[in-house]
Order: structure tokens, then C-alpha cells, then sequence
């Protein structure tokens, strides 16, 4: 085969594909249109639904709103002093707080990473590494300094510890 002939193909496969999924989008969307009755209703009850011509213009389905979590635990900064006497004997005797909490976005990383250094017995600092620096999420960073452990129980043990520490600040 020549270069030619081979670019020829190439480029004449490049232009199936782009052509395939042009086509796909427009075939989707009209599909779409066309079936919305059949999918999402007209959001009409039964007997409405007659009275509804049928070159009306139909109200797109939208989606729920994402829900937003709301935490009742009270905002703590990371670095707080009531934080940092609460979390003390977690680490290392003369361990420094303020470097400790240093880099942490919140109160309850803060104190889940703690926790969970304690009870898996993980030097703090190294699973800090993890979760700040390389930002891991706490379970994957627990399963990779210690694989033998249960990671996700770890994790959640620690976190629900965290915000027992937090909740305990407000009250």
C-alpha cells in the first residue's frame, strides 16, 4: 500500500466516526422530542391531557435539584484552641498543633485523620500526606498505608468520632 492510499483511509474513517456521532447526537435529540410523551407524560392528569392540542408547546422535564447536605456540627476552624486541646492526646506527646492542623480545609478532616491515625495506628503526619498533599479520600488513604485494615469501617469509625469531637465543642 502507499502513504497516500493509507492517509486516504485514515482520514476516510476519522470522517465515519465524526459524521456518526453528529448524526447520533441529532437522531438522539429528535428521538427525544419525540417521545416525550411516552417517557416523562405531560405532567397533566389524565383527563387534562385530551384537552391539550397537540401543537402545543410541551414544558421540558427538568431535574430535581441536587439536595445540598446541611451539617448541624458547628463550624470549627481547623487550627481552633478548643480543637487543637481536644485532639492532643490523639498524637504524638509534644506534637506541634498548629503544625498539625496546618493544611487541612476543616475542622472535621482535621480530626477524622486524627482518629483514624490513632486507631489504626498510622503515623499521623504520613496519613496527612496522604489525604492533604495527595488528596486522597481518608478510606483509600488508610488502604494504602495499611492494607491489612478494614479501610471504609476505619474511616467511617474515625469520621463519626471527628464530628463527636466537634459536636461536643458546641455544647
Amino acid at each position: 500500500m502507499t502513504i497516500g492510499y493509507r492517509w486516504m483511509v485514515t482520514m476516510g474513517c476519522v470522517l465515519a466516526i465524526v459524521l456518526g456521532i453528529g448524526i447520533g447526537t441529532k437522531f438522539s435529540q429528535w428521538s427525544h422530542a419525540e417521545n416525550q410523551d411516552s417517557v416523562w407524560g405531560t405532567g397533566l392528569p389524565p383527563e387534562e391531557t385530551a384537552a391539550v392540542p397537540e401543537t402545543s408547546v410541551r414544558p421540558v422535564a427538568k431535574a430535581p435539584p441536587q439536595l445540598r447536605v446541611v451539617s448541624a456540627l458547628p463550624r470549627v476552624s481547623p487550627d481552633a484552641p478548643e480543637l487543637l486541646g481536644r485532639l492532643q492526646p490523639l498524637l504524638n506527646k509534644g506534637a506541634d498543633m498548629s503544625i498539625a492542623a496546618e493544611g487541612f480545609r476543616d475542622a472535621e478532616t482535621f480530626a477524622a485523620v486524627a482518629h483514624a491515625a490513632r486507631n489504626t495506628e498510622v503515623p499521623f503526619m504520613v496519613l496527612k500526606h496522604q489525604v492533604v498533599n495527595k488528596r486522597k479520600p481518608l478510606d483509600k488513604a488508610i488502604a494504602a498505608l495499611k492494607p491489612s485494615a478494614n479501610a471504609p469501617i476505619e474511616a467511617n469509625r474515625a469520621r463519626a468520632e471527628a464530628r463527636s469531637d466537634i459536636a461536643g465543642l458546641a455544647g
